[in-house]
């Protein structure tokens, strides 16, 4: 469904218009893009690509009907990154010790990771822009703490230039790129820092957006 939901996106008449000059609304198409890539649930469907009715399998619970609580489970199968995703933790968490960040550009992105950790039972601990800067050290602590359950941390890369240090965690997965590569590089160094004991594992998923 994600793949038929892109192609169709970038055949679509506003995209048309876009490229023909016509439409002076570049950033919102290519946002709604990123979006998809990572998961169609971040999009309001079917009303942000127009026409897409017939895309949406029968058993799809979109956003509206997910904040509704019709449905809590996260249906990570409609998107390749979090059939990835999902699998990727499943096997790290059963067959190693070690931890993770998971960094995202969206809010609404680690919404979607938390609860399928939560439907995992994955111990998860979580920050970004909303959480007062006092409280962030306690909450990294923690998280470092050896003992501590915690297996994943979510972190907003808008929140993470304050001098994060999550030497807890050795693996690190980058969700989505940002605009600039200085923001990322800054993302990619909260697990490589002094105190770190262990081999760190950097992981880039990216999906690449071709018009």
């Amino acid at each position: 469904m994600q793949q038929k939901l892109y192609n169709y996106f970038i055949t679509s008449p506003d995209i048309r218009k876009l490229l023909k000059g016509q439409d002076s609304q570049t950033l919102k198409q290519i946002g709604l893009l990123k979006k998809l890539c990572n998961h169609p649930n971040l999009l309001d469907l079917p009303s942000d690509i127009k026409g897409c009715d017939d895309l949406l399998p029968e058993d799809y619970v979109t956003q509206s009907e997910s904040r509704s609580g019709r449905n809590r489970e996260m249906q990570t199968w409609f998107s390749g990154k979090f059939a990835m995703l999902e699998r990727f933790l499943a096997k790290i968490n059963k067959e190693t010790d070690d931890k993770i960040v998971l960094i995202s550009n969206y809010t609404q992105t680690l919404d979607l990771i938390e609860k399928m950790c939560r439907q995992h039972r994955f111990g998860c601990l979580r920050l970004d822009g909303t959480m007062a800067i006092n409280k962030r050290q306690k909450l990294v602590d923690r998280f470092n703490n050896p003992e501590g359950k915690e297996f994943v941390f979510l972190l907003s890369s808008k929140a993470g230039g304050c001098g994060i240090n999550l030497i807890g965690a050795n693996r690190l997965v980058l969700m989505d790129p940002d605009w600039n590569p200085a923001a990322d590089q800054q993302a990619l160094a909260r697990v490589w820092r002094d105190g770190q004991k262990k081999n760190c594992f950097i992981y880039r998923f990216i999906a690449t957006v071709i018009i």
